[in-house]
């Protein structure tokens, strides 16, 4: 919190936060994201003890998901840029 509140102060309206699971939970559990960037390869990684993309508290019950309008597709050589914006 105090870190945001220090960029704020210097102007800084807008953040990419790339990181693990752990810290994109939080920023998800303070209501802090407004916009989503996946990129999609072809390519598949992951296995049971792989662990998931947002962690945080979640939204245990569907009625309680995080909605996503959009999304933008662009498309980077193999790969695709999905841009959604996040819905609280």
């Amino acid at each position: 919190a105090a870190l945001l509140q220090a960029l704020r102060r210097r102007g800084c309206l807008s953040l990419l936060v790339e990181g693990g699971p752990t810290l994109i939970g939080s920023f998800f559990d303070a209501r802090l994201v407004d916009r989503i960037v996946a990129y999609v390869a072809p390519s598949i990684l992951g296995g049971a003890a792989a662990l998931g993309g947002v962690g945080g508290h979640g939204s245990p019950l569907l009625a309680q998901r995080h909605r996503l309008a959009g999304p933008s597709i662009a498309r980077l050589g193999d790969d695709l840029c999905l841009q959604y914006d996040v819905l609280f």
